[in-house]
Order: structure tokens, then sequence, then C-alpha cells
């Protein structure tokens, strides 16, 4: 059950990496992106509605009180609008209504809004601008207090490429940033993302803020603190690097998410660092965790893609010990080896050193061990 739970951890940080925030929920359809593959859009004011009965089918009424998007001039406002489905309001309530155009508009359910968040869809730039001003204009309505904004504004941030994210760093509400981080609530699943955002755009202060949380002793899971570690080495480079080492990696008394959540970071530091650390400096962090056997598995895959072959010896050797003998290790191991023995670099004339040293360790294990062997091979590419 516990390597169950571990795994869905995983499972859920490398689903998000490849998204603007790797430390960000899955991404959610924005408003805008519901509102361009709509023939029509209309904000809309409730009226009545019935639930279904044996001879009458549920309905909800609307009165159109706008129309945004009316090919043909089909609606008009104040025209009654009826659905074949049940909504509760009151008179008055406002929702958006979406709609395809087909033989007859077939409408999606209603989204409720306020007559600020009609105005928020509406000034919206459409997915066709450019990256950077559709960004800008939702940076303004991160926690904006009508929540339907402020949730739509964090998800067009969220599913965002990283690449138009980080020009936009002077625009940045480092201020509120701070404020919303100065005492972080560990369930709110906005917390990675802002703390990205900050690393960005913040100072040597903000990177202390950042330290403060990370080296708080807890027992939890908490959630957005990879994202602060990610922010963190933004600011502070290789020294941070140590200081997450000390504090993090190679803490035994804290939850095992604790060591994920900074994995997860060092994953984002070598993809979208883009030189702020050496990569031979975050491979370095990585084999801090090949110690801990419950975790060395993940931390192998990671050296294998990273092509980190130093660790080759160390490996064969934990391959028969009493603490790796399961068979997530065993297999990550014969994986590290059979890459490493086929990495052979372009335009090489000699076969290197670790090539020779592991097709030598690929032989001893296919003699210890064929079955684990022949399985992984039948998994990888040749």
């Amino acid at each position: 059950m516990r390597r169950s739970l571990l795994v869905a951890f995983i499972v859920l940080t490398v689903a998000t990496a490849a998204n603007a925030c790797p430390f960000c929920p899955a991404p959610q359809v924005t408003l805008s992106e519901r509102v361009s593959q709509s023939d029509v859009v209309v904000l809309g004011q409730w009226v009545t509605a019935q639930r279904k009965a044996k001879q009458a089918a549920a309905s909800t009424t609307f009165e159109i009180v706008h129309l945004a998007t009316n090919p043909g001039d089909l609606l008009k406002a104040g025209q009654r609008i009826s659905l074949v489905r049940y909504h509760a309001a009151k008179p008055g309530d406002l929702f958006l209504l979406l709609g395809t155009r087909k033989t007859v508009i077939e409408w999606n359910d209603p989204l409720r809004v306020t007559e600020t968040g009609y105005q928020y869809v509406l000034k919206a730039p459409p997915l066709e601008s450019q990256a950077g001003d559709r960004l800008a204009y939702f940076l303004n309505f991160l926690e904006y207090p009508d929540e339907m904004i402020a949730t739509d504004a964090f998800n067009e941030l969220a599913s965002a490429e990283y690449k138009h994210i980080v020009p936009l760093a002077e625009k940045f509400p480092r201020d509120k940033l701070r404020k919303w981080l100065a005492i972080p609530d560990f369930t709110n699943p906005r917390l990675g993302m802002y703390s990205l955002l900050l690393g960005l755009c913040g100072s040597d202060e903000d990177a202390q803020l950042l330290a403060r949380h990370i080296a708080t002793p807890t027992k939890e899971f908490r959630l957005g603190i990879d994202g602060m570690i990610g922010g963190y080495l933004l600011l502070t480079g290789e020294k941070g690097l140590d200081f997450i080492d000390e504090k993090r990696l190679k803490d035994t008394s804290g939850p095992t998410t604790e060591l994920f959540s900074a994995m997860q970071a060092l994953r984002f530091v070598w993809t979208y660092g883009d030189g702020r650390i050496e990569k031979e400096r975050l491979k370095k962090s990585m084999r801090i965790l090949v110690d801990r056997a419950d975790l060395a598995d993940i931390a192998i895959t990671d050296l294998t893609r990273w092509k980190d072959w130093s660790i080759q010896d160390r490996l064969i050797e934990l391959y028969d010990h009493k603490d790796y003998q399961s068979d997530h290790v065993k297999r990550a191991i014969v994986s590290y080896t059979i890459v490493a023995s086929r990495d052979l670099p372009k335009n090489a004339t000699t076969i290197p050193k670790h090539i020779v040293s592991a097709r030598k360790h690929l032989e001893m294990l296919r003699n210890k061990d064929p079955k684990t062997v022949r399985r992984v091979e039948r998994l990888l590419p040749p």
C-alpha cells in the first residue's frame, strides 16, 4: 500500500512536468478554451427551473442579458432559452451559456458567473494572441476575490509553456507572492506555482523566506514544497543546493514525500534551470538518494536518464545487499547497466570506459540473475 501511494505521487509529479508549472496539478480546461470552442457565448439570467416529472422532462429557463458571440443573429437580448436539464438557482442569478451551432444550438452546462466574471471572460485576450499578452492579463487576477476568476487565472498560468512564463518575471506581483507565501497553506494547490514565480522574480530576502519553510521540520505531506525548493534553487544556485542536500536529501526524519518533492525540484532545474546549476552538481545531489533503499530505484532511474555512469561499481555492490532486494531496485540497476553499455557518443573513435565497464557488469548480472535481465531487455528498445 505504501509503495502504491508513493508511485501515485510520482505519477502526479511526472504528469505535470510538461506544463509551465511542473509543481501544479494537472491543467484544467480554461474559460478561454471553452469560449474558443463555442459558436455562441451568452450571459443569461436564471428565470425558473423544473425538475423531471412523470410527464415532463427537466428544464431550466434563462433570459438573455448580453450576447458576446451570436453568429447569424440567431438570438437577441431579452429572449428566453430553455435547456433540457435542471439547474437550481435564484431569479436573477447570472450564468455563462456556451453553445455549439448545429441544426439547433447545443448548449453546454451553464457556468455560474458574476457580472465581473463575465467581463473578465469578455476582456481576456483570445487564444491566438501573443502568449505574453495573454499571460500578462491573467497575472492581474491571481487570488482575485471572485473565486471563479482566481481559479481560471491560475489555470491559465499553470497550463502555459514555461518558456512563455520566464520573460514576464518583471511583471510578477512580487509583493503579493511574498504575502501569499509568508504563512503558507500546504494544502493549497497553487502554492507550488507561486513559489516558482517568486523564484523567477525574487531577491535574497525571498530566498530566505523560502528556506525557512523548506527547513521547517514536518511529519506531514506538504503540497507545494516541491515548488518552494525549485524556486529557492533558481534564486540561490549551487549554494542553495548544498542547503537542500543537508535539510532535505540527507534528512531521514521527515516524510518520504519531502524527498520526492526535492527530487522533482532537481528534475525541474535539470530541464529548465538554463545552467543555473551545473548538471554534474545536480547528479551529485541525486546520488545521495541511492543510499535510501526505499527510493533507490527512482533515483537510479533519474541518473540513468541523466547518463551518470559514475556509480556503476556501487550499484553492482548494492545488487546483493540485503536492503536492496526489491524487484524495483533490481530492475532499475539492470536497466541502468544496459543503457550505460549502449551509450556510445557520436563520432567516438574508441569505446569509452563506461561502456567497457557496463558490458562487464551486464555479463555478470546476466549470469547471476538472467530472468531479471531478460525481462528488462524486453522492455528497453534495442
